[in-house]
């Protein structure tokens, strides 16, 4: 299923310093330090789309067109605890991936009804997984999640925070992704070959947010 993920409010403090990132770069002057900070904040919201990991504490919005659904006689021929297991874990016809783990708190889950009516969605009737990013309706059976409005666009949005508060509890491997990628996006800088650097990795880079990969199926 397609989705989109946004950063609304993203986190007030950079998890690479402007010292730390300057002396990366081999950079002694001042004149350059907006940019600088300019292309980190850039570096750190591809590291973190990459690595699927936040780097400091912000909030995301998730959003998909409709919930996942897992139709109702499926759901009926699962009869034991176990056979009801198999439907929460990780199946894509009924729970949620929200691609960037660990998730501090899910703030809300909106969604338009057939009336056309913004609806949040209660907190009693789904349960998150925050270290994998799940989410699935809970507790009825058999699972469902309502019924949205046809061929709305990004019916779906989930608000959630997730990121470290403490730059210091940033992993040293991601910090070092977003140096390597810092690194591209300034040394060619004003080049043409400077779009695609904005939308691609640094193959050392890319290596490292490999290593974060969590196994989920987008």
């Amino acid at each position: 299923m397609l989705f989109g993920l946004t950063k609304t409010v993203p986190s007030p403090i950079l998890p690479v310093s402007l010292d730390l990132a300057k002396s990366h770069l081999r950079c002694r002057n001042s004149r350059d330090d907006a940019l600088i900070l300019q292309y980190l904040a850039a570096c750190v919201t591809q590291i973190e789309r990459e690595a699927r990991t936040p780097m400091g504490r912000a909030t995301w919005v998730y959003a998909i067109d409709r919930f996942p659904t897992l139709v109702s006689w499926e759901a009926s021929s699962y009869t034991s605890v176990r056979d009801r297991h198999e439907v929460y874990e990780g199946n894509p016809r009924l729970t949620m991936f929200i691609p960037i783990q660990p998730i501090v708190a899910v703030s809300s889950i909106t969604y338009k009804d057939l009336g056309g009516n913004t609806v949040t969605l209660d907190p009693s009737k789904y349960s998150v997984g925050y270290s994998t990013g799940r989410i699935f309706p809970y507790p009825s059976w058999p699972p469902t999640w309502p019924i949205t409005d046809v061929g709305v666009p990004e019916n779906v949005k989930v608000t959630f925070t997730a990121g470290p508060e403490n730059p210091k509890d940033v992993p040293a491997d991601l910090i070092q992704a977003v140096l390597l990628q810092l690194a591209d996006m300034y040394e060619n800088r004003g080049e043409e070959a400077h779009v695609d650097l904005q939308r691609s990795i640094n193959p050392a880079a890319a290596r490292i947010c490999r290593g974060y990969e969590t196994g989920n199926v987008y």
